[in-house]
């Protein structure tokens, strides 16, 4: 009875402990950096939108496998007194240049937050989005659907982008 006791710990323990790390894309290759945010490619970079300041999101990187199918896209933001990450595996589709949701995956850092507000915030704008490859340096930005894009890229406006910059590979 002990070692089934001990064995259903150990399950719970090892499911818990998954759920409060970031997902890892298998075979990342491509890292790019967050620049904020853009209305449109070849665009000065701009504010968050309201959405995004009141949960103090923050987009750290940006990275795809070698063939650019695979996406991990990581974050952080407040919610309830907690700072919680945020990682979202998204599926490319190069040919219509647009990303799927796959996964996400979010937790606090510290604090007692369960931080599902926030990730329910962001797993809605990442549900399926046209992304932008533009520039030189690369850049690379998923348009969002935000109901505060126009607050920040002028009337009428639906979405916004976020930007990410290409940085370098991931060395093996």
């Amino acid at each position: 009875m002990k070692k089934i006791v001990w064995c259903l710990m150990f399950v719970v323990s090892s499911f818990a402990m998954s759920q409060e790390s970031d997902l890892v894309l298998e075979g990342e290759r491509w890292l790019a950096k967050s620049t904020g945010y853009v209305c449109n490619a070849f665009e000065e970079t701009v504010e968050r939108t309201p959405g995004h300041e009141r949960f103090n999101v923050q987009f750290s990187q940006l990275s795809t496998d070698y063939t650019l199918d695979n996406v991990l896209v990581k974050a952080s933001f407040d919610q309830g007194g907690s700072n919680c990450s945020y990682s979202v595996l998204l599926f490319a589709d190069n040919a219509n240049e647009t990303v799927k949701f796959v996964e996400s995956r979010a937790f606090a850092l510290n604090g007692d937050s369960n931080c599902l507000e926030g990730k329910d915030m962001l797993d809605k704008q990442f549900a399926l989005n046209e992304y932008l490859y533009w520039g030189h340096p690369h850049h690379v930005s998923i348009v969002v659907p935000d109901e505060g894009a126009a607050s920040v890229c002028g009337s009428g406006a639906t979405h916004i982008a976020i930007d990410f910059t290409l940085s370098g590979r991931v060395r093996e």
